[in-house]
């Protein structure tokens, strides 16, 4: 029992919010459940028989309507329980009210059976409730020897009493059932949100915390967007075995929360495969070069002793004051410092200081097309547009998304093995549901780009084809 009431008490901790919701939501519908049940017992009990109730069941409805509507026109739940305790107080005085000076000859049964039921329906903390119920029967007692007869009293005690014991048990077998709910309820919630290998915030959820950052943020201090990526992850991989990658992964994860330690100040999230994302407010170029540099060589002093091989990362990051910049915006910038540390060999940092949106020019998105590919596509748009390529022909929706705010343009290749090109044509379908830019589509096969609803592109693709179809999508 003492093991039961300590968890209780420990998920009401841990799931006040949830509670607090669940119980106003309840309470809102359960006051008009008990209103129209009052009405229902005024006209067809009351009303017709002219019962001496009728003065206590006018006064009780009266004062449950005005309960109703202050629950009604409240915008949020209260914080604490008290407005389920008016409710309780108010249907228990009408049970005693009629219990004790009203049917004075029989039972009372509305206060036994309200007894029980007040039990259910709430999730309530014991002590507050037990000691609610214990006023009740102790009012009710005092009451029912007054007003009753001695047998009838001794009637109505005992069966008060059986029904109070039974409150009890019924509330804490409850209890023990819904927060367990709450727990696994919040441990799945815990799950849906974290990357299972590192324990980081995965990347639907730290996309999540760094809007409501930016949505929320009142400090006019700057605020930096980190992306790191592993060089030459696949090696490791391929190599040493994808138990030594999941290795590798875990200590660049634990690296990541030393150095950024989840304070409050700091968002830390594994993005993709080999590639993490920190979000680090209130800090100047100094604390985030410092930040950087440590990153980097604990990485290093643990990838020796841990592997017996180095693991070295590119990193680029914008630090920024531009609170009002969107995280498609900050992420791009960041990701172009990330593939000009690429570009530059790896093992390398570049971080770019800007408060200012990225620029007004339009973005054309290629992903999975080879170098050359792209040499025409730039020639071709020339400054015009800005080119972001992608490998990720996997998911072909995932890429655009990201960048999804400032595309004006998609070109696919979908010349690849049969099952790539299955599940990027999948993905482009998707994408066609929920945006309307256009899609270029390279392919030797005319059925791929009608499956997707695009331009077909022929390839060898050349600056001619490239005219032409921007052209024909009005770029």
């Amino acid at each position: 029992m003492k093991r039961d009431l300590e968890m209780m008490r420990r998920c009401f901790a841990d799931n006040a919010e949830d509670i607090r919701r669940q119980n106003w939501t309840e309470a809102r519908t359960m006051t008009l459940i008990y209103l129209a049940c009052q009405l229902a017992y005024l006209f067809i009990v009351c009303l017709p028989s002219g019962s001496a109730q009728t003065a206590a069941m006018l006064a009780a409805i009266g004062a449950q309507a005005i309960y109703t509507i202050i629950l009604y026109t409240r915008p949020q739940a209260p914080a604490g329980y008290h407005y389920l305790w008016v409710f309780a107080d108010l249907i228990m005085a009408l049970a005693i009210y009629i219990g004790t000076f009203i049917d004075r000859d029989e039972v009372a049964w509305m206060f036994i059976i309200e007894l029980i039921m007040l039990t259910q329906f709430y999730t309530l903390p014991t002590p507050p409730l037990v000691a609610h119920l214990v006023f009740y029967m102790a009012v009710f007692v005092t009451l029912t020897i007054v007003n009753k007869d001695p047998r009838q009293a001794r009637q109505d005690v005992i069966a008060a009493m059986v029904a109070l014991a039974v409150a009890l048990v019924a509330h804490l077998s409850l209890m023990k059932y819904k927060l367990l709910a709450f727990q696994n309820k919040a441990e799945l919630n815990r799950m849906c949100s974290i990357d299972a290998m590192t324990c980081l915030l995965n990347k639907t959820t730290f996309e999540h915390f760094c809007t409501s950052y930016l949505d929320d943020a009142t400090s006019a201090g700057s605020f930096a967007m980190i992306i790191l990526d592993i060089d030459q992850f696949k090696t490791v991989n391929d190599r040493h075995g994808h138990i030594s990658g999941d290795a590798v992964l875990q200590t660049i994860a634990d690296v990541l929360k030393d150095v950024f330690p989840e304070d409050g100040r700091h968002i830390l999230g594994r993005f993709g495969g080999d590639e993490f994302t920190v979000m680090v407010t209130d800090i100047d170029r100094r604390g985030l070069d410092d930040n950087l540099k440590q990153l980097r060589a604990d990485l290093a002093r643990r990838s020796a002793s841990s592997f017996g091989f180095p693991v070295t990362v590119s990193i680029g990051a914008v630090l920024t004051k531009a609170h009002d910049m969107s995280f498609s915006e900050l992420f791009i910038i960041a990701d172009k410092q990330l593939y000009q540390a690429k570009d530059a060999g790896g093992d390398a940092v570049r971080v770019v200081e800007s408060d200012k949106p990225l620029p007004a020019v339009p973005v054309i998105m290629a992903i999975g097309c080879d170098a050359a590919q792209i040499a025409v596509i730039k020639a071709a748009v020339q400054d015009r547009y800005e080119v972001l390529s992608s490998e990720n022909i996997f998911y072909v929706d995932a890429s655009f998304g990201r960048y999804r705010r400032i595309v004006s343009l998609l070109i696919v290749d979908l010349d690849k093995p049969e099952d790539q090109r299955r599940r990027m044509i999948d993905g482009l379908r998707r994408l066609s549901r929920v945006s309307r830019e256009p899609i270029i589509v390279i392919s030797s096969d005319p059925a791929a780009a009608a499956a997707c609803g695009g331009l077909l592109a022929t390839p060898p693709l050349d600056r001619e084809k490239m005219d032409a179809l921007l052209a024909r999508c009005g770029r």
